[in-house]
């Protein structure tokens, strides 16, 4: 079986004043279809760098770069958006929910970008599996940070995507929805989802398939 994502010594590096940070030094892995990867280490380690070259949202100074046997590395912007709108759904700490749209018009958003116009009943069936069906015509603002994420977790589902990156999905909950946020990935990855999450809480890698451990941008265990 192929796997489904290979990198092959990326190196992504930044300017910070006359200082050159390599946020993600040569780092070569691959994920395999159906994979609930967690990436952790401290702060500055460059997991979210490493999430951001996967998801075709930064593209590496070096190396390469494959995604589901495409090579993303010399595609263009428009070539990097139809991977991402194709294949990857994003889970972010903060949620990204659009304020003046309802748990069912956020979720559709990415579809409708895509010119599917008939993402509705999927949307709502997709905030069904959640666990929001009651929920479907609230506001953000009307909604608890767990059903937020929850609702991010529908979106990112919206385009049927093979990938999912998730970015501290549980850093704004406290440990009960964390829990709840946790057991909708594992049950995404059961059906055969690929997960990659970055996260600072030990107890959720520890909860992952497999664990890469970064430090200074380099893979330090997996």
């Amino acid at each position: 079986m192929n796997d489904l994502i290979e990198l092959n010594t990326i190196t992504r590096a930044y300017q910070r004043g006359s200082e050159t940070i390599r946020a993600v030094n040569e780092i070569t892995l691959t994920v395999g279809p159906g994979e609930f990867v967690a990436i952790v280490g401290p702060s500055g380690s460059g997991k979210t760098t490493l999430l951001n070259l996967i998801g075709c949202v930064d593209k590496p100074d070096s190396g390469t770069v494959r995604i589901d046997g495409e090579e993303t590395t010399d595609l263009n912007e428009a070539g990097l958006t139809s991977i991402r709108a194709r294949k990857i759904g994003f889970v972010f700490q903060l949620f990204f929910l659009l304020p003046t749209l309802t748990a069912l018009e956020n979720v559709q958003l990415p579809a409708v970008f895509q010119r599917n116009g008939h993402c509705a009943g999927r949307a709502a069936q997709l905030l069904e599996r959640v666990g929001l069906n009651q929920r479907v015509h609230h506001l953000p603002q009307e909604l608890s940070g767990g059903e937020m994420q929850r609702v991010a977790i529908a979106r990112a589902l919206i385009n049927e995507p093979k990938i999912l990156l998730a970015d501290e999905p549980t850093g704004s909950l406290d440990s009960h929805h964390a829990k709840g946020i946790l057991e909708i990935f594992h049950e995404l990855n059961a059906s055969g989802l690929t997960i990659l999450m970055v996260t600072h809480n030990p107890e959720l890698a520890a909860k992952a398939n497999r664990t890469i451990a970064l430090r200074d941008g380099k893979v330090v265990g997996h």
